[in-house]
């Protein structure tokens, strides 16, 4: 469905990225040995913000700036009542936007991955703005700018593959090589390939169970990832899809065949 608010969100999203947007057809989901590598390396990892103290510096300015602009654009939004669940479905949350420009969002004081929370974490700290008598820390600014340019501008679900390329959606407003990009990849792909296939939902051959099988377990039954902050395994170069990687070197498709 077209809408004058899936125009003004793709509007906002341009304002952030250079040259045409990447395309977005055709992607599969992360390949199944990247997933397990950042899971695993995430419960591994140490938590040390001062490795990646300047890309959340970064990657926080620049939410602020992309928060700002979709509430130029006329979007508005709610923090969800305390007692009220999170959105889990991506068709009702896109199909509010398109009639109103609307979201709610689940509350960061609520829910903020596994565990208690470090206190310290620079997600958790105020953005210096209200909605509704709510104070909003970052990670509610995030929650709303990644629902909007990661998930809404392309139609991404919240399934593994719908969260993948919500990461590359995303990615393009902040550059694949700006430092914030680490930050990005902690918040969103890192945590999703945990959820997806860190060491409590794989098999001992680490196989992933399907809906079918007996032993599945059902997305809304997972927990969700702890909340760490350390420097990536990878870069966010290494997580882009061969599609894109030629897209951005050579503006459209390798023919390989060619002499």
């Amino acid at each position: 469905m077209s809408s004058k608010f899936t125009e003004q969100v793709v509007r906002v999203k341009s304002m952030f990225i250079n040259g045409p947007e990447w395309p977005m057809t055709g992607i599969g989901r992360l390949p199944l040995a990247k997933e397990i590598a950042l899971a695993d390396y995430h419960d591994e990892a140490i938590h040390d913000l001062s490795s990646v103290k300047a890309a959340y510096y970064h990657f926080k300015d620049r939410l602020l700036c992309q928060y700002a602009a979709l509430r130029s654009a006329g979007f508005t939004f709610s923090p969800l009542p305390a007692s009220s669940p999170s959105v889990n479905s991506s068709r009702a949350l896109f199909e509010r936007l398109d009639s109103s420009g609307k979201m709610s969002f689940f509350r960061t004081d609520k829910g903020f991955g596994s565990g208690a929370p470090d206190t310290s974490h620079p997600m958790l700290r105020s953005a210096g703005t209200t909605l509704d008598n709510y104070n909003l820390c970052y990670n509610d600014i995030f929650r709303i700018v990644h629902d909007l340019l990661g998930h809404y501008t392309i139609r991404s679900s919240f399934s593994p593959l719908g969260e993948y390329k919500a990461f590359l959606s995303h990615l393009q407003t902040f550059g694949v090589t700006n430092i914030a990009s680490q930050a990005l990849m902690l918040e969103t792909i890192i945590q999703s390939s945990w959820f997806a296939a860190g060491t409590h939902i794989r098999r001992p051959d680490n196989s992933l169970p399907e809906r079918k099988d007996p032993d599945f377990i059902p997305f809304s039954k997972r927990p969700f990832a702890e909340s760490k902050i350390y420097r990536p395994l990878v870069s966010a170069v290494e997580l882009l899809p061969m599609s894109i990687l030629e897209f951005s070197l050579f503006g459209g498709p390798v023919d390989n065949n060619e002499g």
